[in-house]
């Protein structure tokens, strides 16, 4: 089944989200300007890894991976009663040809279902307090090789993937309820220098302990 065909995947993942919550409208699109780590306010990211299929353009190569990287950007508006999921497929290019095009990978019914149902799960998680179920896998697939960075879109973009497998991963974001933005802002960290200010509280109170006992064994030798 061929990735682009998005109406088919939305209209699965829009048949899983309403077996759970039938009230809630969902809306799965492609965005390719999405990247990881950078979620606008009020969003969430969900990133997993997939099995797909790829043919290199070029030489018409084709090969399997289990290494193929999506990621998701998540809004629900609770007010409307309305949710959007932004994804993103990293492509992978050819390990033959030496200047082979990133190539986009197609996905078996199966691939493509087990993607969606963990999409959803997450979601269901994350937004509406759900039991955590077991991650689903596809029988018969060996998860043995190092991932292949050199020819990885996601690692040549800067967002190196490092040792993966078909794992999923969710990030944290800001809490839901604001209005969705752009999706270009990075995350931020807690303070202007990148330290949290409890560390600096901790940091002032060792200093001053320190400093007491010194002064403490500088007075017994006086004496």
């Amino acid at each position: 089944m061929p990735f682009l065909d998005i109406s088919v995947w939305e209209q699965n993942f829009q048949a899983l989200m309403r077996q759970e919550k039938p009230g809630v409208k969902w809306s799965l699109k492609l965005d390719n300007s999405i990247f990881p780590n950078k979620v606008a306010s009020g969003w969430t990211q969900f990133q997993q890894s997939a099995v797909a299929q790829f043919c290199c353009s070029s030489c018409y190569r084709s090969w399997a991976s289990v290494q193929v990287k999506i990621l998701c950007h998540i809004y629900l508006d609770t007010w409307k009663s309305q949710g959007q999921v932004l994804m993103r497929v990293f492509a992978q290019r050819c390990q033959k040809c030496s200047s082979s095009n990133f190539e986009v990978p197609e996905f078996s019914k199966e691939s493509m279902m087990m993607v969606l149902e963990r999409l959803a799960q997450h979601i269901l998680e994350r937004y509406f307090g759900h039991t955590p179920k077991k991650t689903p896998v596809i029988r018969g697939v060996r998860v043995g090789k190092p991932h292949d960075a050199a020819n990885c879109e996601r690692c040549a973009l800067g967002y190196c993937c490092g040792k993966s497998s078909i794992g999923n991963k969710a990030t944290p974001s800001k809490p839901p309820g604001s209005s969705p933005g752009s999706h270009s802002s990075p995350l931020q960290p807690p303070n202007g220098n990148g330290t949290a200010p409890e560390l600096r509280d901790v940091g002032k109170g060792l200093l001053f302990i320190g400093v007491a006992v010194l002064f403490a064994l500088a007075f017994r030798k006086a004496l």
